[in-house]
């Protein structure tokens, strides 16, 4: 069996300079979001815990600017042991992005995402202690690596922050993977090639473009078999994402995506800016899935994403069946990115999902 989990999605596109319900921003490299922090994390992890891990995973996007290499350093979240040249308190380091102004297939490389790249060495994992009121002002910001400091400019950031309890002489820098607490677990795929572009069939529907598909009556009893009758809620984990070849070229920004998936009964989930609002329990976000080459018409992928964080707690599902509906993000400034791009067809995707049960505390 297995323990909640508590996501956090914060997007960019809804801040301002002047402060309102999301934050405010300053340049196009400061951040500062207005975080119910008790939403967040649920009312189990809220009241069961003192500690969390929590893993972080970024898409920062580069529209302009010169090649360095960005710290990306986190406020308000309680984050202990942080130190900054040898000074306790201060700022903390969730991750490392590169930028380059050098074509790179096609485009600006638009950052790697190292911190995202070795969640298996707890590298992008963060020990926050429970905060002392409901609400946090979140700060995240770029700091230039370099003489210069010159620092890019960005479009759309996306960040995605994954909460859990921290057990009692708990290993603290570990896959999650490894963390499941269970004999039993189960499998199903997800493949949209059952699915008709630009149409419906008894499987779902699809766009035109395949960057937003809904797979109807899903049979989740099934799925479950007899983890149904055990539990009462159920931690789910993307273990890999593979993507077809795209039948039109898109820029490297927009060919970094995430994916929004609507229809379980989501719970411990607090997103700012998808659709424009302030969600709660709605939305699952799937961490970035980045191409792995890039050319003018086509990209192949292979499973790259922080299958660390690809993690969200659901409900036992009311009924037998459930509706799925997939929606890709990007950080392209040329389109709202938490709507299904119309303009550039996308390529084929296959999710692989383990599910386990989650103990009840």
């Amino acid at each position: 069996m297995d323990k909640e989990v508590a996501t956090l999605f914060l997007m960019t596109n809804t801040l301002a300079t002047t402060p309102n319900a999301y934050g405010f921003r300053v340049g196009s490299n400061d951040f500062t979001f207005f975080v119910d922090m008790r939403q967040w994390l649920g009312e189990m992890l809220w009241n069961n815990y003192e500690q969390y891990i929590v893993n972080v995973s970024f898409l920062t996007p580069v529209a302009a600017g010169p090649s360095v290499f960005i710290n990306l350093m986190c406020d308000g979240l309680n984050f202990i042991d942080t130190t900054r040249n040898g000074q306790a308190g201060g700022s903390q380091l969730i991750g490392v992005d590169y930028y380059t102004a050098n074509p790179v297939f096609g485009g600006n490389q638009g950052g790697v995402n190292l911190g995202a790249w070795v969640p298996f060495s707890g590298s992008n994992a963060r020990v926050m202690i429970k905060p002392d009121t409901n609400f946090a002002n979140v700060r995240i910001y770029f700091e230039a690596v370099g003489g210069t400091n010159a620092q890019p400019t960005t479009n759309i950031n996306m960040f995605l922050l994954t909460a859990r309890g921290v057990e009692p002489r708990m290993k603290m820098y570990k896959n999650l993977l490894n963390d499941l607490y269970t004999k039993q677990s189960r499998n199903f795929v997800l493949d949209t090639n059952v699915l008709v572009a630009g149409g419906t069939n008894t499987y779902g529907s699809m766009n035109a473009q395949y960057s937003q598909f809904t797979f109807t009556q899903v049979p989740i009893r099934t799925i479950l078999g007899t983890l149904w009758d055990k539990y009462e809620k159920f931690n789910i984990i993307a273990t890999s994402i593979a993507l077809g070849p795209m039948g039109s070229g898109l820029t490297n920004q927009e060919a970094r995506i995430m994916w929004i998936i609507d229809g379980f009964q989501i719970i411990n989930s607090l997103c700012l800016g998808v659709n424009n609002t302030i969600s709660y329990n709605k939305y699952a976000i799937i961490p970035e899935s980045q191409p792995e080459t890039l050319t003018a018409n086509s990209f192949t992928t292979q499973n790259n994403f922080a299958n660390t964080q690809a993690t969200f707690t659901i409900r036992k599902p009311e009924s037998n069946f459930v509706d799925l509906q997939f929606t890709i993000t990007n950080a392209s400034a040329n389109s709202q990115p938490n709507a299904p791009q119309t303009t550039k067809t996308r390529g084929e995707a296959i999710f692989n999902f383990v599910v386990v049960g989650v103990e009840p505390c």
